[in-house]
């Protein structure tokens, strides 16, 4: 059994780049330590989604995993 998600679409749509990163960055160390946890989105990632935001949310994901 594994948590999905976690980021809201409707946030990614509306944040900034920095928010994004940040809230991303929160997520992991509230959900992740300890495994079982997949960094995403809380719907699909639609075409309005600003990919600035999504991208941001990818890296900020990959920079958690650096650590």
């Amino acid at each position: 059994m594994s948590i999905l998600g976690g980021i809201d679409v409707d946030f990614l749509c509306h944040a900034s780049v920095e928010e994004v990163r940040s809230r991303t960055l929160e997520t992991l160390e509230q959900c992740a330590p300890g495994g079982g946890y997949a960094l995403g989105t809380g719907n699909t990632v639609a075409n309005y989604i600003p990919v600035k935001n999504y991208l941001a949310m990818l890296e900020a994901g990959n920079e958690f995993n650096s650590r």
